[in-house]
């Protein structure tokens, strides 16, 4: 027997175009307004505030993120480490050490239990880590995880807040696996662009709005193989990744280049791999900052 959640989500799949035009993205007047979705920020607090005590089992509930986070920081070491100057690289002083550029100041936005904010702290060139999230329980998890760790509990601070609560700038801001659970996409890429230092990296991760997302992330992840809660996904509050980029070009004109952008995978056997393929499934994408450039008086 088919759950009643299949059924609809097979009827989402059928009107994609229109399931779009009527609603969620962007919430701008291009892009309609969000109000009509039925999942709301309460769901989803509630949902992850169930999830929070078995956030760091890495055969739990949150499997499937510990495995995904692996791919994420190759992205991040990738794009992050070529801007850091060393001293003497080949030397053997310890390479915390040897840096002399000012390291990276990171904000994670929706840290949830710290799986990545942990990660990227034990990066030698991040300084500090300031990571939210709105969920009570996965706060209190994550700093009482880190504290497990002398060499990172000072790097991390913990907060349950909002972002438009979070007052400075960053040298990067983190947004994985984050916009497909938040009620106005755009206001959160908003406020994240305006908490990012001009020159630095914005990291965006959520899933396309495509059949396959939905046979994957949803059939097979949540109802076949229960690698995935139910429901923690909604066809509905996908992305695509063009969304995204367009967003850029309309509300970044001139002062954002689009890094890098890559679709990924998991394959069981295999883990989390990178594709060419970025409008099929979940994806990434890493935007900097442009410097703002005078205008020379004539």
């Amino acid at each position: 027997m088919i759950d009643r959640n299949i059924k609809t989500g097979i009827g989402c799949v059928t009107v994609i175009s229109r399931s779009f035009s009527s609603g969620r993205l962007l919430a701008t007047e291009k892009y309609g307004n969000f109000s009509q979705n039925k999942y709301t920020a309460n769901d989803e607090v509630n949902h992850f505030q169930a999830l929070a005590p078995s956030w760091w089992d890495t055969r739990g509930s949150q499997r499937i993120l510990h495995k995904m986070n692996l791919n994420r920081m190759d992205a991040v070491h990738r794009l992050l480490s070529p801007n850091v100057k060393f001293a003497n690289p080949d030397s053997s002083t310890p390479i915390n050490n040897q840096i002399v550029a000012n390291p990276y100041r990171a904000l994670d936005v929706g840290c949830g239990g710290g799986i990545f904010a942990e990660s990227l702290a034990r990066l030698p060139y991040v300084k500090s880590v300031d990571a939210i999230d709105i969920t009570p329980d996965c706060i209190k998890v994550a700093n009482a995880h880190k504290d497990k760790d002398p060499s990172i509990k000072d790097k991390i601070s913990y907060s349950l807040k909002s972002l438009k609560d979070v007052e400075g700038t960053y040298d990067v801001v983190t947004m994985f696996e984050v916009l497909e659970h938040v009620d106005n996409p755009s206001e959160m890429l908003r406020l994240g662009w305006s908490k990012l230092e001009p020159g630095g990296l914005m990291f965006v991760s959520t899933i396309n709005r495509h059949p396959v997302s939905w046979f994957t992330t949803i059939l097979v992840a949540e109802y076949v193989t229960s690698l995935v809660p139910k429901g923690t996904h909604h066809f509905e509050k996908f992305i695509n990744s063009k969304e995204i980029t367009a967003w850029f070009e309309e509300n970044a004109p001139g002062s954002h280049r689009l890094v890098e952008l890559k679709g990924t995978m998991y394959l069981p056997a295999v883990g989390w791999i990178d594709h060419c393929n970025a409008d099929v499934g979940n994806f990434y994408m890493a935007v900097r900052k442009l410097p703002v450039k005078l205008k020379s008086r004539t």
